[in-house]
């Protein structure tokens, strides 16, 4: 600790020095990763890295340095905060030096403050670490992204996605995926293809069996778009390319092609906050095809988990769909419902405007009766029939 103290008094000195022009450090790969976000400096063998501070901070700091050694590993927090603070931050130096910056700002405010990181933190930040590394060992490159300028979100709300993902995010406002690539098996050859959206013409490999594969990115919370294949079945879905927004500052960005199960890391170019996201699975909801033929029942006749006593199904005209209840409605769509104006009958699947009787004898009016009638009619003891046996039983 003596040598990070005894050289925080050159810090204003060391600031105005020119940037790092070594060639050796420029070609180091964490210099490469950490150049992007950070401020670097280079004096004599050592690397300065300045931590990026977000513009909130509620603490005034004038600047905070990992001081890095290449050929002797050494690794140091050196600033004009107190001792312990850096005393703390110097315990957790025997990480990697891209996971001991990311980690120093991640948890900055907890330092400053004289405290040091809870346990369950620490441990969660090591396995989101370790899952990014080995995505990149993999080449996956998860932490890796480029800023895009001027770019617009598509907010389609007039189709019903049906792709949906898993994901979690933090700190980022909007999320979706542009496009997206997946391996699809050919109906007539079960030949296995490599598919990519946003073309217009395509064709199996093998037989030449024309295809079709439509997908409409949409901004959803739990979905990515709607996807429709003709000539072809989903086999699975291939890395991609996400689109995302900084909450704090609102600059967009794009990664490199990400694969399910992968864990994005990496400090935004403008306000240097932390943005993290977690892609899980990925699925294609594909919706059974109900036949509806008058005269006979409706699945279920016509009820729902929300309206178990709701024999029929509504026309919604928004979208022209069919569906049990409103809230089935919300429930499968990205978009604002429009009062139903038709309803189906859950007894005979007669198609009609909507009104409390039908012509096959299904009725939703509240029917009266002063008798138990095998427990379909009155319960109520108090305005049971006198006549009803059931009226003075003591159960």
């Amino acid at each position: 600790m003596n040598r990070a103290r005894n050289q925080r008094s050159g810090i204003e000195k060391f600031t105005t020095a020119s940037p790092m022009t070594s060639d050796r450090m420029l070609d180091l790969p964490e210099m490469k990763t950490l150049r992007i976000t950070n401020s670097i400096f280079v004096k004599e063998k050592e690397a300065w890295i300045e931590l990026n501070v977000p513009r909130d901070f509620i603490y005034d700091l004038d600047g905070l340095y990992v001081a890095y050694n290449p050929e002797l590993n050494y690794k140091a927090v050196i600033g004009k905060v107190p001792q312990n603070i850096i005393d703390n931050m110097n315990e957790y130096s025997d990480r990697e030096l891209l996971e001991y910056v990311n980690f120093l700002e991640e948890h900055l405010e907890t330092f400053c403050s004289g405290k040091k990181p809870e346990d369950s933190d620490v441990k969660k930040d090591t396995t989101v670490r370790k899952s990014s590394i080995e995505s990149e060992s993999n080449g996956e490159k998860s932490r890796t992204m480029t800023a895009l300028k001027s770019y617009k979100f598509n907010t389609n709300n007039a189709v019903t996605p049906n792709v949906k993902i898993e994901k979690s995010t933090e700190n980022i406002l909007m999320f979706m995926a542009e496009r997206i690539n997946i391996k699809a098996k050919c109906n007539r050859c079960q030949v296995v293809l490599d598919l990519e959206s946003g073309h217009d013409d395509y064709s199996c490999s093998k037989c030449n069996q024309s295809l079709e594969f439509v997908y409409i990115p949409v901004y959803s919370q739990n979905h990515l778009g709607f996807m429709h294949l003709k000539g072809c079945s989903a086999a699975f879905f291939d890395k991609n390319k996400y689109q995302f927004m900084c909450e704090e500052c609102t600059k967009c960005y794009e990664t490199t092609p990400i694969a399910r199960n992968s864990y994005f890391s990496q400090n935004c170019f403008q306000c240097h906050k932390k943005l993290r996201f977690h892609v899980g699975g990925i699925s294609w909801i594909q919706q059974k095809k109900v036949s509806i033929k008058e005269g006979e029942e409706l699945p279920k006749k016509g009820t729902c988990k929300h309206y178990p006593k709701s024999y029929r199904w509504f026309r919604f005209p928004c979208c022209g769909s069919l569906y049990p209840c409103d809230v089935c409605h919300n429930e499968d769509t990205n978009h604002e419902m429009e009062y139903a104006n038709k309803m189906v009958c859950g007894l005979c699947s007669k198609e009609q405007g909507i009104k409390a009787e039908c012509d096959c004898g299904m009725s939703l009016k509240k029917k009266s009766s002063q008798f138990w009638e095998g427990g379909k009619g009155n319960r109520n003891k108090s305005t049971l029939s006198r006549k009803d046996s059931r009226k003075y039983t003591k159960k």
